[in-house]
């Protein structure tokens, strides 16, 4: 083996040793991108968990709502109940009768307010549910299509990864194989420089 052909099997040598370094950096430069991106999906997440937290409390305030709407029925079930046992009380007397009847007409005045009251907070309620289950829709889908393509990028990653792999071991047995050859064509040529 001459002095040039051991120059460029060296040379080679040396090639393939650069080939596989900017494989290895332009494989961390891969992973550089693939934890920011990663980064950006927590962030995402983040962003999810505090809307749901929101619609939560909101939800909880509107039960209140409910609860407070409801207790305020009942007071007024009682007072219509006191309202008849005063009207059924008051007919013995015709004066105590009209006293107990305008009495009663006012208590259901304020019934009536009472209920109209409680129906324009339930259809407020009930606005309020709509919109929130149609957010609640619109961020499952937003939240499915975020998991769809997590998936697809973690596919891709893992794709490329093996595939470097493979490129990464085949350079290496080259190598390898290089250097024996080399080290066979040195033996060669110290061989036949003792001789």
């Amino acid at each position: 083996m001459t002095n040039e052909e051991f120059e460029r099997a060296i040379d080679f040598l040396l090639k393939g040793q650069a080939n596989l370094e900017r494989r290895i950096e332009q494989t961390n430069e891969q992973l550089a991108q693939t934890n920011f991106q990663l980064g950006e999906y927590a962030d995402t997440q983040t962003d999810f968990t505090r809307v749901m937290t929101s619609y939560l409390e909101e939800q909880a305030e509107i039960n209140r709502s409910f609860r407070a709407t409801l207790k305020s029925q009942d007071k007024a079930n009682k007072a219509q109940a006191e309202a008849n046992a005063s009207f059924r009380e008051s007919v013995s007397s015709q004066n105590e009768i009209n006293n107990s009847f305008r009495a009663t007409l006012n208590s259901q005045n304020e019934i009536n307010n009472s209920i109209r009251a409680t129906l324009d907070t339930q259809s407020e309620i009930n606005n309020t549910f709509r919109e929130r289950h149609e957010s609640q829709v619109e961020i499952n889908s937003t939240f499915q299509g975020e998991l769809i393509a997590q998936a697809e990028f973690n596919n891709s990653f893992r794709t490329a990864m093996s595939n470097l792999a493979i490129a990464h071991e085949r350079t290496e047995t080259a190598l390898v194989k290089l250097a024996q050859k080399v080290d066979r064509m040195a033996g060669t040529r110290g061989n036949s420089g003792s001789s």
